[in-house]
């Protein structure tokens, strides 16, 4: 079984900060609270190697809707970069591994979704987080229909697909976005919102993926200069453990 290899130093920094966050990322997502999303931390060592070597999933979770009897699974593939990256506003995802002539994550991805995100300066925290939705962004390379470019890390050599956040949006598949600023996060797409019960499974993830909140409200993506963010508050519901 084949993988590429990376810093334990590096992946356990990124895994400590994604446990941190993701009560912050997943129920955002999916529309529902916190305590809704369970995850699989106890999984057998063997069958993580299997999820993330061969169909590059970092994350497995199941998450309970109000209208349904049993939860429905997920799974993630999360990228956490180090500030000096954030300069440059893409997403990346690796096309080979040049030591052992295997395929890259593109090829392998069956993740539902991808948060993509930059930490701090001391490597504790997220200041920038993107989601992506994973089989809209791994057809969308395959099949051409988004603009990409083709680079090589300096260091291995691996070659990597590298997409414009903005390309992103051009063709919908932001989930959630938020950035911080003077110690606030603002949400640049997506954010908190409950599911309406009065509202289909199907209509609600179609208005999620849309930019909707739960009171209708619809937010235009993001614009390169960033001038229409707001600051949006955190319902009360959303801070509840």
């Amino acid at each position: 079984m084949s993988y590429t290899p990376f810093s334990d130093e590096q992946y356990n920094q990124s895994l400590n900060i994604h446990q941190k966050e993701r009560n912050n990322i997943y129920p955002l997502i999916y529309g529902v609270r916190k305590e809704n999303v369970s995850y699989d931390d106890d999984m057998p060592e063997y069958i993580k190697k299997i999820q993330d070597y061969e169909k590059a999933r970092d994350v497995t979770f199941k998450v309970k809707y109000p209208l349904w009897e049993y939860p429905v699974n997920y799974s993630s593939q999360f990228r956490i970069r180090e500030i000096d990256a954030q300069k440059f506003q893409d997403l990346t995802i690796t096309l080979k591994n040049p030591d052992s002539n295997s395929p890259g994550e593109l090829f392998k991805l069956q993740a539902d979704v991808f948060p993509y995100g930059y930490q701090d300066q001391n490597g504790e925290r997220l200041i920038e987080l993107l989601v992506a939705d994973c089989p809209k962004l791994r057809n969308g390379i395959i099949n051409d229909t988004l603009q990409y470019e083709i680079r090589y890390n300096p260091r291995s050599h691996q070659p990597f697909v590298a997409i414009k956040f903005a390309e992103l949006y051009k063709h919908n598949l932001v989930l959630l976005h938020w950035k911080e600023a003077n110690g606030k996060r603002y949400f640049l797409h997506g954010g908190p919102r409950q599911v309406d019960s009065n509202v289909s499974f199907a209509r609600g993830m179609e208005r999620a993926s849309q930019g909707y909140t739960a009171k209708g409200e619809h937010r235009d993506a993001l614009t390169q200069d960033e001038k229409n963010i707001v600051s949006r508050n955190i319902p009360n519901w959303w801070n509840q453990d």
